[in-house]
């Protein structure tokens, strides 16, 4: 039997990596009823997940310009495994560092596994980060937003006063996600302003980390941010398909594979 937050959370995986869905695909791949469908999708809709469409659901904002996946959906996809690669980007952090975090679901799990008595300063352009920051009240950790306009979708801020704040700082490391890396190896992402502010950082900062599950692999995207060679870490799971992994690790020297967590 499927729990119905398993079937959200599947539901949405299959958008985020589709873009449309039919209830006829679901009712096959859920194992369930059509009745049954088709109140997941009315839930999912009402909460803003996705559109309901003839036969099925589209994303919000399926528009030309790509996917453009909220962030209040793409963080129930897959959060073991972003735990997992965070755990282990975590142990790269240093003190006293400067670094920058993007406003992606991956890496707000990096939080969990900062150390709390490090000295850092922190950039961020993410506003549930900024939440997050002020619930902790971490004396030890400098917060930096960078501010700009605000991206409702995305729940960041963006645009050229975000980029013109961020080049004052020359951060340390930066963390970063995307929407996929293609079979081309290139790092994609769906929405132009992310993919701006990500080249920038990536540009500005000693040292990057791209931190993707094993779902984004192998996938196909929307806009270029770089080739995934031009990281100079990248981070995924042990779900990652072994085929695309070892093709990925003949170009790339630092491909790492964070090892599940014990619970």
């Amino acid at each position: 039997m499927i729990y119905a937050e398993e079937r959200y959370n599947r539901i949405l995986e299959l958008l985020s990596q589709k873009g449309r869905v039919d209830s006829s695909e679901l009712v096959d791949v859920l194992n369930t009823s059509r009745e049954t469908i088709r109140r997941d999708l009315n839930k999912l809709a009402k909460e803003g997940h996705l559109i309901k469409t003839h036969g099925g659901a589209i994303l919000p904002d399926h528009t030309a310009s790509g996917f453009d996946f909220p962030f209040t959906a793409r963080e129930k996809a897959h959060p073991v495994e972003k735990a997992d690669i965070c755990a282990w980007a975590a142990q790269n952090i240093h003190e006293p560092e400067t670094i920058f975090l993007d406003n992606s679901s991956t890496v707000g799990h990096l939080l969990e596994f900062i150390p709390r008595q490090y000295k850092l300063n922190i950039l961020v352009n993410s506003v549930p980060l900024l939440l997050r920051f002020c619930q902790m009240q971490n004396p030890n950790w400098n917060i930096i937003s960078l501010g700009g306009s605000l991206v409702y979708p995305t729940m960041s801020v963006n645009r050229y006063l975000t980029t013109d704040a961020l080049k004052n700082f020359r951060p340390t490391k930066a963390f970063l996600s995307c929407h996929s890396i293609d079979e081309n190896f290139i790092a994609t992402d769906s929405y132009l302003d992310d993919v701006e502010l990500k080249r920038y950082a990536a540009e500005l900062s000693e040292e990057t980390y791209l931190l993707v599950d094993y779902s984004k692999l192998n996938r196909s995207g929307v806009m270029k941010i770089a080739d995934a060679t031009l990281f100079n870490h990248i981070v995924t799971d042990e779900k990652a398909d072994p085929d695309f992994l070892a093709e990925l690790k003949t170009l790339h020297g630092s491909v790492h594979l964070a090892p599940t967590r014990t619970k």
